[in-house]
């Protein structure tokens, strides 16, 4: 079973079709301890979608200001961070519980951001999240 998650129920414009999504956390409370008791992993696009923030520090400030409360106040419901691409986010899920996991898609572990200009522009090669560096 797979739910779309808003504030009546993801971050607001953060991904493809996320406008109508999750504008604060805390909107969401109920049904992430709903989740939590029946064992339903949440799967979040972790990046802040806030015009202030760079576009290179949406997932490591998404894992500040979201991620880290959200872990502690929720220490039984499985979190799962979809296609990471930072250094920050591995290492927050390498010491994170347990209940705390991430994907990787294989574009990520083979290009960074220069693969978009190398040889001229390569909009073949974009995609978001973004490429990152190397690290």
């Amino acid at each position: 079973m797979t739910l779309y998650m808003t504030d009546g129920t993801t971050a607001a414009g953060a991904t493809t079709d996320s406008d109508s999504s999750v504008t604060r956390m805390d909107n969401i409370y109920p049904a992430l301890e709903v989740m939590a008791e029946v064992k339903m992993p949440l799967l979040v696009h972790g990046e802040v979608a806030d015009p202030s923030v760079d576009l290179f520090d949406r997932e490591a400030t998404f894992i500040e200001q979201i991620l880290k409360p959200l872990v502690n106040r929720f220490p039984r419901l499985k979190i799962v961070m979809e296609h990471i691409t930072t250094k920050e986010a591995v290492d927050f899920v390498l010491q994170a519980p347990p209940n705390v996991a991430a994907t990787i898609t294989p574009q990520h572990l083979l290009y960074n951001r220069n693969a978009i200009f190398q040889g001229g522009l390569r909009p073949r090669k974009y995609c978001l999240p973004f490429f990152w560096n190397r690290q």
